[in-house]
């Protein structure tokens, strides 16, 4: 059987199933590191919003495909322009989303917050990044999703390693039985990285909603507090 024989061969697994974690690993990496901290600015500062939501919609609708030849001018060929186009592909998701959950938490906390002295670093430190956490596992999974799909084709071009080179290298050879058998591969390992991000959704979300409720309960007590002072 032919995904039984790839499977059996160690440079399948050197030269290609590793090479597109590595691929998807670094930009992964990326999209949360600019995805998260452009997506607190936009949602948490008005002015940045107001700057920056046409410029990001605008970008957000270019097909990540379509970044190819600049993406091959700026980086060459090689891993630089494959990680630059799935880069381009999974940010968004990352970065609305954490835009969208700054605008849903309680202003409250935010008031608190301001009237214990707190600045705006501690206030993002402390209430809102801690508040955005399902959100950006929101996206960080829709992330995941786009950045595995979009990794076959951004290997189809100027590289000679990986999954999406192998199935086109396939095609060149007429080995046609061994692009469904790596189909299923890819397939499988999509599976498990969805079902691994689930899995810390639900867990993290789960403690957050705790949380959530405790500090709920305090800035009501708060308030009440402030309340009861000015009166007497």
């Amino acid at each position: 059987m032919v995904l039984t024989e790839l499977l059996s061969t160690q440079s399948f697994y050197a030269e290609h199933i590793y090479i597109s974690l590595y691929r998807f690993g670094i930009s992964l990496v990326l999209c949360v590191s600019v995805g998260i901290p452009l997506g607190i600015l936009v949602g948490f500062f008005t002015p940045a919003e107001r700057a920056a939501t046409v410029l990001l919609q605008f970008m957000r609708m270019i097909s990540p495909l379509a970044w190819f030849p600049i993406a091959i001018i700026v980086f060459g060929v090689g891993t630089g322009s494959s990680v630059f186009v799935m880069f381009m592909a999974g940010v968004w998701p990352i970065l609305l989303n954490t835009a969208h959950g700054i605008s849903t938490i309680d202003e409250d906390w935010v008031t608190v917050a301001e009237s214990l002295g707190g600045d705006t670093r501690s206030i993002i430190q402390r209430i809102v990044v801690p508040g955005v956490v399902p959100d950006i596992l929101t996206g960080l999974r829709l992330a995941v999703g786009i950045l595995w799909i979009i990794l076959v084709p951004a290997e189809m071009l100027g590289v000679n390693s990986g999954l999406g080179y192998y199935i086109l290298d396939a095609r060149d050879r007429f080995a046609y039985a061994e692009i469904p058998a790596v189909m299923l591969i890819i397939g499988f390992i999509g599976y498990w990285l969805d079902l691994g991000i689930r899995w810390l959704h639900t867990r993290r979300t789960s403690a957050w909603r705790a949380i959530s409720e405790g500090s709920r309960c305090h800035i009501q007590y708060h308030n009440i507090t402030q309340t009861t002072y000015h009166r007497n």
